[in-house]
């Protein structure tokens, strides 16, 4: 009687020694071209095209006038990141509920072999869940609405170190997180940074002046009766 454990390694061997007779598969596509360093405030981010952990598929562009938070960290790094750039954002979203706001958190998995994907995206899921929950907590502690409208949450796994690279990072061994508006960096920050509400907060002042500047107080000689 032929058992399953005879007929996995049979097939295995059949497709080992079938292997060479295959056509030779296409030439590879180049390879981007990826920047030497981290970018840094003033630089390009170009488009990108994500998959999150729930399979949700958007761009970047189809956030075109929001403003986009990029952070990167690892299963470390990611708890130091949340410590800090939680209270900061909700200091933002206290002071300026008019901005609309993705949030793109990429996990660095360069180490995880892409095979074992569909083992870990069932962990990562469960951490946005959770991640999620302690959200919503954190806005009804602070009293700051969470207005959907105005903010997108996602998390998204980096197996292949592509996001990561586009950004000139090796790894996020230390969390990096970049501010992008309409393909721009207008700020980015590390560990090594100030307290981040010293730090971040300021940075959603003078979008907001380029996005909503104030109006202009008419003049004497537009002012009516004059």
């Amino acid at each position: 009687m032929i058992t399953n454990k005879l007929i996995a390694p049979g097939i295995l061997a059949a497709l080992l020694v079938m292997s060479p007779a295959l056509p030779a598969s296409p030439e590879p596509p180049e390879e981007p071209d990826y920047p030497e360093e981290r970018l840094k405030v003033g630089d390009a981010v170009p488009h990108l095209h994500f998959e999150d952990v729930y399979g949700t598929r958007f761009c970047s562009h189809d956030f075109e006038d929001w403003v986009i938070v990029y952070s990167f960290a690892d299963r470390v790094s990611h708890k130091e990141f949340r410590s800090v750039i939680g209270p900061a954002g909700l200091e933002v979203e206290k002071a300026h509920p008019e901005l609309k706001i993705v949030y793109v958190g990429v996990a660095d998995l360069i180490v995880v072999p892409t095979l074992f994907s569909e083992f870990v995206l069932p962990i990562l899921r469960m951490l946005m869940n959770k991640s999620n929950q302690d959200l919503e907590e954190a806005h009804r502690i602070w009293r700051v609405p969470l207005r959907m409208e105005k903010a997108r949450f996602y998390m998204v796994p980096d197996f292949t170190g592509h996001y990561l690279y586009t950004f000139g990072l090796k790894n996020a061994k230390k969390y990096q997180a970049f501010v992008v508006y309409k393909d721009k960096i207008h700020a980015a920050f590390d560990p090594s940074h100030p307290p981040y509400v010293d730090y971040y907060l300021p940075v959603f002042d003078r979008l907001s002046e380029q996005i909503y500047p104030p109006k202009e107080a008419p003049s004497s000689q537009d002012t009516p009766g004059r």
